[in-house]
């Protein structure tokens, strides 16, 4: 049986990841998220996990203790059982060369992770419109 689409968020602070997790399941309750507080955790659950159990999206934080957002991009980058998986990243950094290095390696949009619940409100909305996208183009 196939598993419901859902979300790996690849993020170390805790406080992130559930103001992530509340704003994105007020949005989206049908979508499950699966949380992971290392880049070490993700990748051994991408490697090992059976190939209807992948995600249908990642998000992961710039800056993990194990390994920053392009190191793991560029570790899943040619790993066919990841090719499909849209990759957001997400981090307290606006630099350029830190947003530029994700888009090279892999990553689909890259957002600014906001101060204020409502700024988050509008990422969530984004993300909720990519991921109904790439739903649609799946069920075709």
């Amino acid at each position: 049986m196939e598993q419901s689409p859902f979300i790996l968020l690849i993020d170390d602070d805790p406080d992130d990841r559930q103001m992530f997790i509340d704003e994105f399941q007020h949005h989206n309750a049908d979508v499950a998220i699966q949380p992971a507080d290392s880049a070490e955790e993700a990748l051994a659950y991408l490697q090992n996990c059976a190939p209807e159990d992948l995600p249908v999206l990642i998000v992961v934080d710039y800056q993990l203790p194990d390994l920053f957002a392009p190191d793991f991009l560029q570790a899943i980058k040619y790993n066919f059982r990841c090719d499909k998986i849209l990759k957001i990243v997400w981090s307290t950094s606006s630099l350029k060369e830190h947003i530029e290095s994700c888009m090279e390696k892999g990553a689909y949009r890259y957002f600014i992770k906001p101060s204020e619940l409502a700024d988050l409100s509008g990422i969530i909305d984004c993300i909720t419109q990519i991921l109904q996208s790439r739903l649609a183009t799946h069920e075709t």
